[in-house]
């Protein structure tokens, strides 16, 4: 069992620099380059570079971007107010993709318009992972302020891909009273591609962040010994009825994808970790060590011989009646979804356990002698060992 503590300081270097051309500008139908920083693919020709501009796109010829690609740290961070697609824009895919001879991480930040989405088409932001060698940084994404996503968004943090560094990164939230909002945007968190890697890529809702519907997507490593994508939640803010998708692995020895909630005001949120298909491959994972409101939290059992179920490790969680959590049965011979009791459990009184077919509860985590749960219905396996269950 892994439990997951990140900060986005680790591993990365972090500037907060402008260009002196910066302003706002607007995207031109036919540029000269797929590549932000040049002015003459502007109208006016500046390079919007800083907190206060805003970046306009419309119709283009050319619509896959990359923001960055920075050879010194001066020019390695892109910082905005916002980006608006206008009504009937292209579809864009802007990606901040760090150069193969630096070990600077591109960043691009957003301060206080976030992305505005009138075109009626999904648009594409990538946080790219690291060309080189290790130890070097991949893109990230920062939500500040109030920065919000609109909708019709999809932000995709690549899975890193050499050993020892962390993949793309999307971070809500940097200073204590920040209020930056997911929305109902799509993100999905790639699994690393090789062994010895940290993490894949990561979205991260910190300080007082926020949700209301969106969609977070952890997929599973893609080599043995290779780290899942993660979903950090520890905020102050209302993540509303968001749903977490752990998906698991489908390769020996590979890390499932991955949820850990710490803080955070549920409103219907969904937390679900999904059985493997083959065996030797690591189900779906949630940790959860706090948060209010009400949610549900699944584990689906596995499909096919000996596959492993999805993880629920469960310390504490919204403590309502509403809350919900579940193991399934397994399917043509898969292991049950698993429930782990774990540490210091005190907010588990009211919740209701669910379990079927051949799930299992395990309690022999716990750092405690009993624990009281709401209740508990269906069927599968309870282990006590020592300890007491009281329903």
């Amino acid at each position: 069992m892994k439990n997951y503590i990140f900060s986005f300081l680790s591993g990365m270097a972090i500037s907060f620099c402008s260009q002196a051309n910066a302003g706002s500008a607007t995207w031109n139908p036919n540029p000269t380059s797929n590549l932000w920083n040049r002015a003459e693919n502007w109208t006016p020709a500046t390079v919007p570079d800083s907190e206060t501009d805003i970046a306009n796109f419309g119709v283009s010829n050319v619509i896959n971007i990359t923001v960055g690609g920075a050879r010194d740290l001066s020019d390695a961070d892109t910082n905005l107010s916002g980006i608006v697609f206008a009504s009937g824009a292209s579809s864009y895919t802007l990606t901040a993709s760090p150069s193969s001879d630096t070990t600077y991480a591109q960043f691009i930040d957003f301060y206080e318009a976030g992305i505005v989405n009138s075109s009626g088409k999904v648009q594409n932001l990538i946080a790219a992972a690291a060309p080189g060698p290790e130890q070097q940084d991949s893109g990230a994404i920062f939500f500040l302020g109030s920065a919000s996503v609109g909708e019709n968004i999809i932000i995709t943090n690549q899975g890193s891909a050499s050993t020892g560094t962390y993949g793309g990164l999307t971070e809500f939230g940097l200073q204590f009273a920040d209020t930056p909002s997911a929305g109902s945007a799509t993100f999905i968190n790639e699994g690393a591609k090789v062994r010895g890697t940290v993490y894949g890529g990561i979205t991260d809702l910190t300080a007082y962040s926020t949700a209301e519907a969106a969609i977070f997507i952890n997929q599973p490593g893609l080599a043995a010994d290779a780290a899942g994508g993660f979903t950090f939640v520890d905020t102050g803010g209302n993540i509303g009825s968001s749903t977490f998708m752990n998906n698991a692995a489908s390769v020996t020895g590979a890390e499932g994808g991955s949820t850990e909630i710490d803080t955070g005001i549920c409103a219907g949120a969904s937390f679900i970790a999904n059985g493997a298909t083959s065996a030797g491959a690591q189900g779906g994972q949630v940790y959860t060590f706090g948060g209010e409101g009400y949610a549900t939290f699944t584990a689906k059992g596995g499909e096919g011989s000996g596959a492993q179920g999805g993880l629920l490790a469960i310390n504490n969680i919204p403590g309502s009646a509403q809350t919900v959590v579940s193991a399934e049965v397994g399917s043509e011979g898969g292991l049950g979804g698993m429930i782990s009791i774990e540490g210091l459990p005190v907010s588990l009184d009211q919740v209701q356990f669910e379990m079927a077919g051949n799930a299992t509860m395990d309690l022999t985590n716990l750092r405690q002698q009993a624990v009281a749960i709401g209740s508990l219905s269906g069927t599968g396996t309870v282990s006590l060992d020592r300890f007491s269950l009281t329903i």
